[in-house]
């Protein structure tokens, strides 16, 4: 079985390179994408947290029962509506932290058969295309966090290091 990187792995903080083509080789990494994410209980996961490097993601509708593929996917809208819920990570299990994200966005994306899409999401899936995307610009969630919030964090889970936080000073260079 295919693992999920964890939290504080380099490949995590390295940028997705665009997909030039939806192609069989696309489509079946993202068959194991989606297979992975329902194996760990996941409502979406980017490709590099299964070691791909792919501007691409997964997501659960469970209003619809069905599976999404976001490839080189771009926010067109952000809403102003910002709305701080608890959210998790398949790369941080059994942690989750209170994160702001906007309530509804519209996204442009390439979709599984190589069509090019535009959707307007709300609710939890704005939230979870937002936490997807930071994936994979290697970023995590708790980079959306005041620097306050980040040292509780860093204090009370010790494992839970990050690019950022060595950058600006509160972890030391190994």
């Amino acid at each position: 079985m295919t693992k999920i990187l964890m939290h504080g792995d380099p490949f995590l903080e390295r940028k997705c390179q665009d997909v030039e083509k939806v192609n069989n080789k696309i489509q079946d990494e993202l068959h194991l994408m989606a297979t992975v994410m329902f194996k760990n209980n996941g409502m979406g996961l980017a490709a590099n947290q299964i070691g791909l490097d792919r501007n691409m993601f997964v997501m659960y509708n469970f209003r619809k029962k069905k599976i999404r593929a976001y490839i080189n996917p771009v926010v067109l809208y952000l809403g102003t509506n910002i709305v701080e819920e608890e959210e998790g990570c398949l790369s941080m299990p059994n942690y989750s932290v209170i994160v702001p994200r906007p309530s509804k966005l519209t996204v442009k994306f390439t979709d599984y058969r190589g069509r090019n899409r535009t959707t307007n999401v709300s609710g939890i899936y704005a939230r979870c295309i937002m936490h997807e995307l930071e994936h994979l610009e290697g970023k995590y969630m708790l980079q959306n966090l005041d620097l306050e919030s980040q040292q509780k964090i860093l204090l009370e889970k010790p494992w839970i290091k990050t690019k950022i936080w060595t950058d600006i000073g509160l972890l030391k260079k190994v």
